[in-house]
């Protein structure tokens, strides 16, 4: 499928399967210890946001986590105007102090875009997956062609990503908060009002 920019009908297996190759590859990519050996590749490597224990599971033989999800689109190399923004904090903190970060990579490859997010117990609704332009490969694969999805520009969302949010008094990262997802020209989205205590962008 790469040599035909990942064109091709493929089974919900198989598109898992090329899910989680993607995963390993985008995590691998951007570790602090990773080096290639054409030092022009050096410069330009991905940075990533991943720390030593984001890595365990490729490791231990587990399975994706169920807070890590990979969201794929058929892209061009080409930018063009974002149709959709979500508000996606780099660390979350709750009431008692404790953080958790939400390391995220994105790439774009001949044909498709890529983007690896951790973020758990806090749902994400993808726009673009509400639109039909989009899908998740390591949870619930879907069955198809990518040729199928319509050709976006590689920045068709934009990911905002605020340094810090605090959660208001009480509440945990526990899958219970509203999902993160499209956000309006508001700082904070109406539905996380009530959410976010603060937000340092």
């Amino acid at each position: 499928m790469a040599p035909n920019s990942w064109i091709g009908e493929a089974e919900a297996q198989e598109w898992a399967f090329v899910g989680l190759w993607f995963a390993k590859i985008l995590l691998l990519a951007t570790h602090p210890l990773a080096l290639h050996q054409h030092p022009e590749i050096n410069k330009h490597r991905i940075i990533g946001e991943w720390e030593a224990e984001d890595f365990t599971w490729l490791i231990d033989g587990s399975p994706a986590p169920d807070g890590l999800s990979l969201w794929a689109f058929r892209a061009e190399q080409e930018k063009g105007t974002p149709t959709a923004r979500v508000v996606l904090p780099k660390v979350v903190q709750l009431d008692d102090g404790s953080t958790t970060r939400f390391p995220m990579t994105m790439i774009t490859l001949e044909g498709i875009c890529l983007t690896l997010v951790y973020h758990p117990g806090w749902a994400i609704e993808h726009p673009l997956v509400a639109e039909g332009a989009a899908w998740e490969l390591l949870h619930g694969a879907p069955k198809g062609d990518l040729a199928d999805l319509p050709l976006l520009p590689l920045n068709a969302i934009t990911w905002r990503r605020p340094s810090t949010v605090v959660l208001a008094d009480g509440l945990r990262l526990d899958g219970t908060l509203p999902p993160l997802g499209a956000m309006t020209d508001a700082p904070i989205p109406g539905n996380l009002f009530d959410v976010i205590k603060a937000a340092s962008f």
